[in-house]
């Protein structure tokens, strides 16, 4: 019996501490207008510091009649899925009946400085190329947890969904097969390159794999044997994007589209191709 009198003691002691705390947050702008690096840096600091003015406003008040030492985490997610999480470098000092307005400047600097780290780089570089920098479509969570020395704790979930902005996309079709997957060798020297997006424009490139690595990455570094701009089609011969060198029998090549919208948004894909080894 005592030592549930004890627990409830204790539980009343957290209510009451938690109780004397409060805080609220708000987006001063359109969410379209804030870039995803600002929104990261909330929550990870100075480490994703980004310019780009005020966007966000917090309020923190403490009702007790005593100081409060305080940590503040917080946590970001995207669609449902972590991207990030972070908390104060040192705790904060509440004084007596106080409030303290915040903004997103106050994260990358000063004693709300935080310090965190990213939970999911594929998805945020994902997010980066569909939206240019700015926030894709989605829902957004951001919650702010406020812990006191004294066990006293407050949670506040801002949430905002993002919709109507304008995303890259493209996904290649033929010749070829992304780098692991079978497909079959091109018959002609002059193929036709086929996609499907969503742009405003597409630049197309094609290297020849001199050494058959299927190395993607190091083979796009280097600069194409052919290259067009500006595109709007999503059917191109290769004659039409510049290509004057007919393509050698037996030779392994790499082409890529490049979707870009307005804003700065780009995605890119990529396909491995063979021409046969019967081709004159």
């Amino acid at each position: 019996m005592k030592k549930s009198w004890l627990a409830l003691v204790l539980i009343c002691m957290s209510l009451s501490a938690s109780a004397q705390l409060r805080i609220n947050a708000q987006l001063l702008v359109d969410s379209k207008t804030i870039s995803l690096t600002q929104l990261v840096g909330v929550v990870v600091g100075a480490s994703m510091q980004s310019s780009g003015g005020t966007f966000l406003s917090m309020n923190i008040n403490n009702d007790a009649d005593e100081t409060k030492m305080v940590t503040l985490t917080a946590t970001l997610s995207y669609n449902g899925q972590e991207l990030a999480k972070g908390r104060t470098r040192n705790k904060v000092r509440l004084a007596p009946r106080a409030a303290v307005r915040l903004t997103n400047n106050n994260f990358v600097g000063g004693e709300w400085a935080t310090i965190g780290r990213t939970e999911n780089a594929a998805l945020l570089e994902d997010m980066r190329n569909k939206s240019g920098g700015k926030l894709p479509n989605g829902t957004y969570m951001l919650t702010w947890t406020l812990e006191t020395d004294d066990g006293g704790f407050t949670s506040f979930p801002l949430s905002f969904t993002v919709a109507g902005s304008r995303e890259a996309f493209v996904r290649l079709i033929a010749p070829g097969a992304h780098a692991g997957d079978k497909a079959d060798a091109v018959t002609t020297k002059f193929p036709v390159f086929q996609w499907t997006g969503s742009a405003d424009s597409y630049t197309f490139n094609l290297w020849e794999d001199v050494n058959k690595t299927g190395n993607v990455a190091a083979v796009i570094s280097l600069p194409p044997m052919v290259s067009a701009k500006n595109l709007t089609q999503t059917t191109v011969r290769y004659e039409e994007v510049g290509g004057s060198r007919e393509l050698q029998a037996g030779k392994q090549y790499i082409w890529s589209v490049e979707a870009s919208v307005t804003g700065g948004g780009k995605v890119t894909d990529a396909f491995i191709f063979t021409v046969a080894e019967t081709v004159k």
